[in-house]
């Protein structure tokens, strides 16, 4: 699959519908990875995407398939022009993110972007990890709103439905849940965000419960707040959970002052009711694996464990001058299953063996850049730092 920079309309059109049979498959063949890179040095090449997206979405009978390849190439775009937007905060990549921003703008005040459509484009940006503005997430709350002004309202029951089946879609596993509904709620204003929030720590569903203490580590100081507020007066009516106030207390250091001041009154009124966590097998660090930093300065650690006969695999990404900028925790596999990846590992990154020591030297010095950026680590930290302690 052929992929050039500067690529008109037609074959823009073609590459997208290559992208949606690659897709369909599930195969990521080398052209599929290689069209962020291309497509993130052209922004004409980006903007003719979005102009076709926005066409297609607009059909009587849009092409689903094709609007899922175009959302996949603009995603893959920005994710590339986040990374080197780090490495030159005023080069190229700075116009082609500002280029979309302005011409989704434009598109959302001419009425040509549904709000689901909106929505869909505001995930990619929060996937690449990308702020969408102030003015971006305002134009998709007038949107949402003026949609649900015309649509029955949700009542408390089918939220509460809402919430159930999403968490058994992800296995009741609160980082998942946290990290595909960040991605959502990135395109709200803050006091949405706190809204939605809010009803997750007061939900039914404890994994959603759990899952609420992301935003803690939202970006924004509004939001951070308010959720720990809601969590302070949810622990006064015994909403929250041992396992959560151990998540709370390993949070708190990188939390701003304010924060912490709501956070102890939860961890407080929780402790004082003397729950205690569930009792786990203690988890043994079978070896700690690095690779090598890439040229963009980011490095990688894996962490085979073992907990009882159950066996698990903890990564952990760091990139210099930004700090903790990933992890991940896959649990219960098989043996091979976790020789299977770490084989993969080892094709991809060419890794070496390191140390315990030396992970926690990588772990405190990326929090330590991170905070000092004002950039709280990403929620899923806890989940690998508590099974690789």
């Amino acid at each position: 699959m052929p992929v050039k920079t500067n690529t008109p309309r037609a074959g823009l059109l073609q590459l997208a519908k290559l992208v949606a049979g690659d897709l369909r498959r599930g195969q990521v063949s080398s052209g599929l990875q290689a069209v962020g890179a291309a497509l993130s040095e052209s922004a004409g090449a980006v903007l003719i995407l979005l102009d076709l997206l926005i066409a297609e979405s607009a059909k009587k009978c849009p092409n689903d398939s094709l609007c899922d390849a175009f959302l996949f190439m603009i995603g893959q775009a920005l994710a590339e022009a986040r990374m080197a937007l780090e490495a030159d905060a005023h080069g190229p990549a700075a116009e082609l993110i500002a280029e979309v921003k302005r011409a989704l703008i434009e598109a959302a005040e001419a009425g040509q972007l549904s709000p689901e459509l909106l929505m869909a484009l505001a995930q990619q940006f929060a996937t690449a990890k990308l702020d969408l503005g102030n003015d971006l997430r305002s134009l998709t709350a007038a949107l949402s709103e003026q949609a649900a002004a015309h649509s029955t309202p949700l009542n408390p029951e089918d939220i509460a439905a809402h919430y159930t089946a999403l968490a058994e879609a992800l296995g009741h596993d609160p980082f998942l849940i946290q990290a595909q509904l960040s991605e959502q709620l990135a395109a709200f204003p803050d006091e949405q965000r706190g809204v939605i929030v809010g009803s997750l720590i007061t939900s039914d569903v404890p994994a959603m419960r759990e899952a609420a203490l992301g935003w803690l580590l939202d970006p924004s100081p509004t939001v951070s707040q308010q959720t720990a507020k809601a969590l302070a007066a949810a622990a006064a009516r015994g909403l929250v959970s041992a396992e959560s106030t151990e998540r709370m207390v390993l949070m708190r250091p990188w939390l701003p002052e304010l924060v912490q001041a709501s956070l102890d009154v939860a961890v407080r009124a929780c402790r004082q009711r003397g729950a205690l966590p569930a009792t786990k097998a203690t988890a043994q660090i079978n070896a700690v694996i690095a690779s090598s930093c890439d040229g963009a300065g980011a490095q990688s650690f894996f962490v085979p464990l073992k907990r009882g006969r159950k066996l698990a695999l903890a990564s952990l990404l760091v990139k210099h001058g930004f700090g903790v900028r990933n992890a991940w925790v896959q649990e219960n596999l098989s043996r091979r299953e976790a020789d299977q990846l770490l084989a993969e590992i080892g094709h991809v990154l060419d890794p070496f063996d390191a140390s315990p020591e030396i992970l926690q030297i990588a772990v405190s010095h990326g929090l330590a850049v991170g905070l000092d950026r004002r950039e709280p680590p990403p929620s899923a930290l806890c989940s690998f730092l508590k099974p690789s302690a």
